[in-house]
């Protein structure tokens, strides 16, 4: 809607000679946009994320795998603030558990953008949870789910939801696995979640 509007304002200035007033409008619309889908972490979160991730990996070896690992990695990492990371509200700690639960059991790459070393032992070990973890038997579900959950974290839930789809619309092209609604929809749940 955005990018219309702009086309049709900046068609509009040209026809009508009002260059400055419209690229002035589109260069605050623009901004706007950016601002708006622009996302990141900050050190603290980076570090709580390193710690919740440090507690899944260190839990995990303990659950047994299936679905049941889902759920207890997910009671693992929502778990009460511990005394490190006291200092963070109840909202950071939320949001340091989806990450860690992104990189874990959603991709090990989420980890560049969260601030940690993706070649790191504990990025590998968190990635090796993976294996195993299934939602109604399904392996891709759970990477579905957070990925999508840790995506709406690190940009905005639109960006995730975009990113959702388009890959469901490259697996429906001629040599992909075809675009699945089942997989969609574990998408938007993690967005929603």
């Amino acid at each position: 809607i955005v990018a219309c509007l702009s086309g049709v304002l900046l068609g509009l200035g040209l026809l009508y000679q009002r260059g400055k007033i419209i690229l002035s409008i589109l260069v605050v619309v623009i901004g706007s946009t950016l601002w708006f889908l622009s996302g990141g972490v900050n050190a603290e979160l980076s570090h709580a994320t390193e710690n919740q991730l440090k507690i899944i990996v260190t839990s995990g070896s303990a659950i047994p795998s299936g679905e049941a690992r889902f759920g207890a990695l997910l009671k693992v990492a929502f778990e009460s603030l511990s005394e490190e990371s006291g200092k963070l509200s109840a909202v950071q700690h939320n949001r340091a558990a989806i990450l860690a639960l992104g990189i874990a059991l959603g991709d090990e790459r989420l980890a560049k953008f969260v601030g940690l070393n993706v070649e790191s032992k504990l990025i590998h070990l968190a990635a090796r949870l993976r294996e195993g973890t299934t939602l109604r038997d399904r392996a891709d579900w759970p990477r579905h789910f957070w990925l999508s959950a840790a995506l709406a974290i690190l940009e905005n839930p639109l960006v995730s939801d975009a990113g959702g789809l388009m890959k469901e619309q490259l697996d429906a092209l001629t040599r992909g696995s075809g675009f699945s609604f089942c997989d969609f929809a574990a998408d938007r749940a993690g967005v929603r979640f």
